[in-house]
């Protein structure tokens, strides 16, 4: 869950009028040499009229329940804000959460019925999937179904929780993405974590949780940087309320705002996150507005808004950010076609919407004066596609 054209120089003449004033007789023969010369050559207008850049290509990748092939790759074009035909790879029966590794090279999945993570490569080029060798792989004696997964930014290691919050890690292999399992222990979550999210420095796990009927929202982690090993800090799980039924989780640039969306109580929270302790506190005039059934939430790359998704009420609430205290000023609500994932792509121009009810890609433009999204298109997925999670944009080159 930031990521171009350069300007043209133009050399001429050190003084063009100095010139003309010595050769009044004969610029017009050289107006006239240049100008056959250019339609000539056919470079006329290259230099009145340059050709636009090629548009940035990014790669949306879609877990679905198609029998054909259940992960999706969409190839997103940001210079028209439009999708291609998708391409279909074998992948989990369920796939019920998707991450990126840092830096775009390969892309795991959480099987929902096995438990396993499934791992493919990423062509940085096309985009294109290939299934890396020993997928899917599995934690001995992590029992339950797949849940959650997270990537530290330093790209060692993969933390995978199950259904009931027991979470155990993998290391990774920076070159070939294959997962070993670590020799850290499960350690348990007993709150039902549905969202993992590891901070900018890599020191902490955070864990959203569902079954906080009586608080226990948010529960962190300290990460052994060397062997991988978790412990709860002091003050964990955090509690902001209850029964909120936070889902996804989502960290501003640096590392010092969490928010969330709360599903249950029709808001998104702001909380003050401190990377040195990895305690949660709160921020004053927190929580704010949202409608039915908010799931997915979406920062702009330069931080100035946050869109989250109400699946529930088919909308989109729009939120100006106070980049200062990471506050929130809800600022507008779009109608939406029940979105369960939100992603914007890595110049902040386009807002994708992901709708499992409607079958449904929804792209928007983003003013980027007041972040205001207005429907561009919209894309159908194939028949039956039911779309159980999908991935942040992933740039090629």
């Amino acid at each position: 869950m930031g990521w171009h054209s350069s300007p043209l120089a133009f050399f001429g003449s050190e003084n063009p009028q100095k010139l003309a004033r010595a050769v009044p007789d004969t610029s017009w023969l050289l107006n006239a040499t240049l100008s056959l010369l250019a339609a000539a050559c056919g470079c006329g207008d290259s230099v009145s009229n340059p050709p636009p850049q090629p548009s940035a290509k990014e790669a949306l990748y879609l877990s679905t329940g198609l029998s054909s092939g259940p992960i999706l790759t969409y190839i997103f074009d940001t210079g028209t804000g439009t999708v291609g035909i998708p391409t279909p790879i074998a992948g989990p029966t369920a796939g019920i959460d998707m991450k990126v590794y840092p830096g775009g090279n390969f892309l795991y999945v959480s099987d929902f019925d096995s438990g396993s993570v499934f791992a493919y490569s990423i062509d940085r080029s096309t985009g294109r999937l290939t299934t890396l060798a020993g997928s899917p792989f599995v934690f001995q004696g992590h029992t339950g179904n797949g849940g959650p997964i997270a990537i530290d930014p330093a790209g060692k290691f993969l933390f995978s929780s199950n259904a009931v919050g027991a979470i155990v890690s993998f290391n990774i292999n920076s070159q070939t993405g294959v997962l070993t399992p670590t020799t850290a222990s499960a350690i348990n979550d007993n709150n039902q974590p549905v969202y993992l999210l590891v901070d900018p420095t890599g020191k902490f796990l955070i864990a959203s949780n569902q079954a906080d009927s009586s608080g226990r929202n948010y529960s962190v982690f300290s990460i052994n940087s060397t062997s991988a090993v978790l412990f709860e800090v002091q003050g964990s799980p955090f509690t902001f309320g209850q029964d909120t039924k936070p889902q996804q989780i989502a960290l501003n640039s640096s590392g010092s705002v969490l928010y969330a969306a709360l599903s249950n109580s029709q808001q998104v929270n702001a909380l003050n996150f401190d990377s040195t302790s990895g305690t949660i506190t709160a921020i004053q005039g927190a929580p704010y507005p949202a409608q039915s059934l908010p799931s997915s939430i979406v920062l702009l790359p330069n931080g100035q808004f946050l869109y989250a998704g109400n699946g529930g009420a088919g909308s989109i609430s729009q939120y100006s950010v106070n980049t200062s205290t990471g506050a929130l000023t809800t600022s507008n609500v779009i109608q939406a076609n029940n979105p369960v994932f939100l992603d914007v792509d890595s110049s902040g121009q386009f807002l994708l919407d992901i709708s499992e009810s409607s079958n449904m890609l929804s792209v928007y433009k983003i003013d980027s004066a007041t972040g205001v999204p207005t429907l561009l298109n919209n894309t159908n997925f194939p028949s039956g596609a039911g779309v159980r999670s999908a991935s942040f944009l992933v740039p090629l080159q």
